[in-house]
């Protein structure tokens, strides 16, 4: 099947301009009402306790690592505006236990008395710009676990970008509102790969996903990899196999999860060795080149911090910590959280993070007495995985590497944000699989939004345990539509 055959099958129609019409309505209500309802949100264009990790945590990760971020905003606060007290409950990063605010430290000796400055002024215009209670629970958040290219990427232009002699109010508008411009840029590339209809079914699935619109504006480059991963989905349905490894490559290298997309492209290979398709797998091993080389890149970019390649031992170390600590987080979305859920007899609803910590253990410890069924039913579905993936067009392979993602880790919710993209992805299958795709996830997200009415992170047990269902149905039926409706043989392509 070409390229522009499978686009044909699968669209649901550009020249249906009733259908565009109805996109277009849906994105401006999303957008214009559901997006404004945020509980706890101080603005959708600025949401300060949001900012703050990614700001201070990029701008200052030379001095303060993946670790230090709580311990020097505390140290900072003492020497301006003290709104955080000795007994405030602070997450230790190293352990991820709460303590006191006066039992974690600040490596001073790590900043000249000129950033040190920099950062008591930072601190200290962050925690202005919202009421004191706003930020009582905010140090018991993870920290922050962006990539050491993130942090020199952004850091240095946080650094040297000349928006920054803007005033207060420009500042916070402009530059924590970069999102939009990367989900722009997304939406854009979608629509010269595969037409208006299809970016318009993502636009509306990225501006409805738990309510993101709030969450798209009011952040500093969360979403800097998501267009990187609509150019590798792009690239790839072109056959320009280098291109697609190296914009996947550059997702990863931002945010290491898209990583897992390569495992579709794994799969592909190994069929076209099967059938012979030298062509197929030429493709495979020119993306994985290019994937290993540009993230190489990524990586030494990464070690020009004067951390050196050692910022990547300690991110890993962090990322190990917070990782396991996340298997049992209640509104974490993943294969190990749903089987944690289910194994524990702690069932328990909190109201903060600080309340669920014991929780969380409980469900971890439950996790691990049982393995053997973890690791069982993470096979299954990568077997599944494997299939769908063998039965589906070359160009439309990428789609399901969301049941690895499922199956591998533990992330939070904002993450799967990607499923925006599946209408896309998933452009070049049959028609009848390309609407139970569609169906399913627009479902899935509209239902989601409808539950959590823009905001995804509850500690109610129960509530959340919905969408984890949900999640979980909808990742094994996406796995299961390829073999439900299989393509005859000769529909492959060569």
């Amino acid at each position: 099947m070409s390229d522009e055959a499978g686009r044909q099958d699968a669209s649901p129609g550009d020249g249906r301009y009733s259908l565009s019409a109805i996109l277009v309505c849906l994105a401006v209500w999303l957008a214009l009402f559901a997006g404004f309802q945020h509980p706890g949100y101080t603005s959708a264009f600025f949401e300060p306790r949001a900012v703050f990790h990614y700001y201070l945590g990029a701008k200052y990760f030379d001095e303060i690592g993946p670790f230090d971020l709580y311990g020097c905003v505390i140290a900072a606060d003492r020497e301006s505006d003290r709104i955080w007290r000795p007994d405030t409950p602070v997450r230790n990063l190293h352990t991820y236990v709460i303590v006191p605010a006066g039992l974690v430290f600040c490596p001073r000796e790590r900043f000249t008395p000129e950033r040190w400055m920099a950062f008591v002024r930072d601190v200290s215009w962050f925690t202005r710009q919202a009421t004191p209670a706003d930020w009582a629970l905010a140090l018991t958040d993870k920290g922050y676990n962006a990539t050491p290219f993130f942090s020199v990427v952004v850091g240095q232009t946080i650094d040297r970008a000349t928006v920054l002699q803007l005033d207060a109010t420009r500042r916070s508008f402009v530059l924590f509102n970069v999102d939009f411009v990367f989900l722009a840029i997304a939406v854009w590339i979608v629509w010269r790969s595969a037409g208006r209809t299809v970016a318009l079914f993502t636009l509306v699935l990225a501006l409805g996903f738990f309510g993101s619109f709030g969450r798209i504006g009011g952040n500093l480059a969360q979403y800097v990899w998501f267009p990187c991963l609509t150019a590798a989905v792009a690239a790839w349905r072109m056959r320009r196999a280098a291109a697609s490894g190296a914009a996947l490559a550059i997702a990863t290298g931002f945010q290491m999860f898209p990583a897992l997309f390569a495992l579709p492209v794994v799969v592909v290979a190994l069929r076209s060795v099967v059938r012979g398709d030298r062509a197929g797998w030429t493709r495979a091993v020119v993306f994985s080149v290019s994937l290993a080389a540009v993230f190489g890149l990524c990586v030494a970019i990464g070690s020009t911090s004067p951390r050196g390649v050692d910022a990547w031992r300690v991110w890993r170390q962090k990322m190990e910590i917070h990782s396991a600590y996340l298997r049992g987080e209640v509104f974490d979305i993943g294969l190990s959280n749903v089987i944690a859920g289910a194994v524990s007899a702690d069932r328990a609803t909190s109201n903060s993070y600080e309340e669920d910590i014991p929780h969380s253990r409980a469900r971890q410890a439950a996790l691990e007495a049982h393995r053997r069924l973890w690791f069982s039913v993470s096979a299954l579905l990568i077997g599944l995985f494997v299939a769908a993936v063998w039965s589906v067009p070359e160009q439309a392979a990428l789609a399901f590497g969301f049941v690895p993602i499922y199956a591998l880790l533990a992330l939070s919710p904002y993450y799967y944000f990607a499923l925006a993209l599946l209408p896309f992805m998933a452009v070049g299958l049959p028609r009848v699989q390309y609407n139970a795709v569609i169906g399913a996830v627009a479902v899935l997200l509209a239902v989601n939004l409808a539950i959590w009415n823009g905001s995804y992170i509850s500690f109610t047990y129960w509530w959340h345990a919905v969408t984890q269902l949900l999640m979980g149905a909808f990742i094994v039926l996406l796995a299961l539509i390829p073999l439900l409706w299989r393509l005859p043989p000769e529909s492959h392509p060569a």
